[in-house]
């Protein structure tokens, strides 16, 4: 996983995540590394996490930023809101 991270509390999360991220396949290493990328946005968010909850953090990121994504394709694809909701 590339060093992207500046800050040191993310960096570390990550790091000991480490042997669980050997063990991906490398397609789904690369989806991973796409994942916390966009997830980068809220890297403060996850500095600021109270001690010993920084996994929970870099999870809400890319929560985050996967639904600002499925958005994004709705709106593109001219999804109804609506309709996505009948179903719920």
């Amino acid at each position: 996983m590339p060093d992207l991270f500046g800050n040191s509390r993310l960096r570390d999360e990550l790091n000991a995540w480490q042997k669980s991220i050997d063990s991906l396949s490398p397609e789904d290493k690369e989806a991973l590394d796409r994942a916390i990328q966009n997830a980068m946005q809220y890297s403060d968010f996850v500095e600021n996490a109270p001690p010993g909850h920084e996994t929970e953090a870099l999870l809400l990121g890319v929560l985050l930023s996967q639904q600002k994504r499925i958005e994004e394709l709705k709106q593109k694809f001219g999804r109804d809101e609506k309709k996505d909701r009948a179903f719920e």
